[in-house]
């Protein structure tokens, strides 16, 4: 019984800790997206304040991966995103003190593209990602395949020649 009482103590313990940290932090409250030229203006509003110094930014495949620390999301949010480039947005909370959001975009964007493309800014209780995609795309399709298409044509001729019989 004891044992019972102690596991109830503690649990109660944890999720109120957990409760009483995620009340301090400012919470997500939506996400928004423009297009301006060649940039794409994504904005996420929060009930408080936020800052852009403490942002960690990840480039994985098509995706451009924000960790922002000081805020928080009540479970899981996905928005799909109807551009030509741009596919989706997801956040989700990571760690008890901060939030990842995932800029998703469609083939054959790569993120490590983007690289030096993007601003950040924050003023008051929103985020601003600028992210300038001007011929990052259309740079990979038009520049790559010519260097590969021979290179690949010349190993398989050679793969499939015959050797010579002595």
């Amino acid at each position: 019984m004891k044992n019972l009482f102690f596991a109830f103590t503690a649990t109660w313990l944890f999720l109120f800790q957990l409760f009483v940290d995620a009340s301090e932090l400012s919470q997500y409250k939506s996400i928004d997206f423009k297009e301006d030229g060649n940039k794409h203006i994504v904005e996420l509003e929060f009930d408080g304040p936020v800052d852009s110094k403490g942002l960690v930014t990840e480039y994985i495949n098509q995706t451009i991966q924000l960790y922002i620390p000081g805020v928080s999301v009540d479970g899981k949010k996905f928005q799909e995103i109807d551009n030509a480039k741009l596919a989706s947005f997801y956040s989700y909370q990571l760690g008890k003190n901060g939030i990842r959001t995932r800029i998703i975009y469609k083939k054959p964007i790569l993120a490590e593209q983007l690289k030096g493309h993007i601003r950040y800014s924050s003023e008051g209780n929103k985020l601003r990602v600028e992210i300038d995609h001007d011929g990052v795309g259309e740079q990979l399709v038009s520049n790559s395949l010519p260097e590969v298409l021979p290179v690949a044509i010349d190993d398989e001729q050679k793969s499939s020649q015959l050797p010579p019989i002595l």
